[in-house]
């Protein structure tokens, strides 16, 4: 067929091109249950199933009829080809139905499947994921897998927690699959190499949180300060086993100063509760030098120079400075509403705290030779 001259089909001959592309690509067979025997009705009767050899596509149909994309969607308009939409719709949920098929019947490898449902076939999660992205986004849905129960201050079987990387790919910190998802929210995340000892700011070095030979308990000497001054990792001024804080020195510490989290070295407000203010309303105070402020930035910690308040969208930051040990988590759960982003941060919890909205990225470490 001549380039730029799409085939034209009468109502009879798209119907019957349509029918033998789906049995091009398919076959009928004896649906078999676990053990291999053929399956059959309660007439007696074999079941058969239709097995796609080839996924059957709108993409792949316009391929074998001969046509561009322009052109099925001319014929599957109403009011331009009223005698052929009702094919090219009938065409169309075919594919729909093998493709929720694949969604309830494979175990992996589904967001594909759901990004087509959601973007070519309109499809939305019945329950909708109201706390765990974004809050401007009103209408993108995930898959549900815990919802609130009639305790909760949520109406009950309303949808908390989402199965990370199946929502839309807005939720990917790339927008591609293969990107990190769900940053903004759903979980909080724990994260390690990072704590606060009676307020001082201790991490370990460089990544070598990310090396499970680095241990990160209490008492372990991997676990540096931050200089204010220049800042490089000194030892720690403030342990664990200490029975109260250090409240001054030479290191970076956190004092609550006008309703707000400051990075300093000397502490005045320490208090053994829980704490807040808007990620953008954190500052470093004066001695707090420009190698440890660049340091702080990198961790996340404190906000870019000459950002405003605004830019950060309403994340949150949460710390205890008044007690011996308190580990940190990031980016806001299901319940976090317009306080969950990836500036998020709730540093007033313990080593051994376990909540329903905590949750962590698994690594894959490959064997080293």
């Amino acid at each position: 067929m001549a380039a730029g001259r799409p085939k034209k089909y009468t109502k009879k001959g798209l119907r019957e091109a349509i029918e033998r592309y789906f049995r091009s690509i398919s076959r009928t067979i004896p649906a078999r249950d676990d053990t291999g025997g053929i399956i059959r009705n309660d007439d007696g009767e074999e079941i058969k199933v239709v097995q796609f050899v080839v996924p059957p596509s709108v993409t792949g149909m316009c391929l074998y009829l001969g046509i561009d994309r322009s052109t099925w969607q001319n014929y599957a308009d109403a009011a331009l080809h009223p005698e052929l939409a009702g094919i090219c719709q009938g065409a169309r949920t075919r594919i729909e139905a093998y493709l929720e098929q694949e969604l309830l019947t494979r175990e992996k490898g589904v967001q594909g499947i759901i990004f087509n449902l959601q973007n070519n076939y309109g499809w939305k999660q019945k329950q909708e994921v109201e706390l765990g992205k974004d809050t401007r986004e009103s209408n993108y849905k995930a898959i549900p897998t815990t919802f609130y129960g009639p305790d909760s201050d949520q109406p009950e079987g309303t949808t908390a927690h989402v199965a990370t990387g199946t929502g839309p790919l807005t939720w990917s910190h790339d927008k591609t699959l293969s990107g990190i998802w769900d940053l903004n929210g759903n979980v909080w995340e724990w994260q390690g190499g990072i704590r606060l000892v009676w307020g001082e700011l201790q991490i370990l070095a460089n990544n070598d949180a990310a090396d499970p030979d680095n241990p990160q308990n209490t008492t372990s000497v991997c676990w540096k300060a931050i200089n204010a001054a220049d800042g490089s990792l000194v030892e720690p001024e403030c342990e664990v086993g200490d029975s109260s804080a250090k409240l001054s020195g030479s290191t970076v510490k956190l004092d609550y100063v006008s309703s707000a989290w400051q990075w300093t070295t000397t502490v005045a407000s320490s208090q053994d509760a829980s704490r807040s203010c808007a990620f953008g309303k954190v500052t470093a105070a004066a001695a707090v030098g420009n190698a440890a402020k660049i340091l702080l930035r990198s961790l996340a910690l404190l906000p870019d120079e000459g950002a405003q308040e605004a830019d950060y969208e309403g994340d949150y930051f949460w710390w205890n400075n008044g007690v011996a040990e308190r580990c940190v988590s990031r980016g806001g759960s299901w319940g976090s509403g317009a306080g969950a982003g990836v500036f998020s941060l709730s540093g007033h919890i313990s080593r051994g705290d376990a909540y329903t909205p905590f949750g962590f990225r698994a690594a894959y470490i490959p064997e080293i030779r």
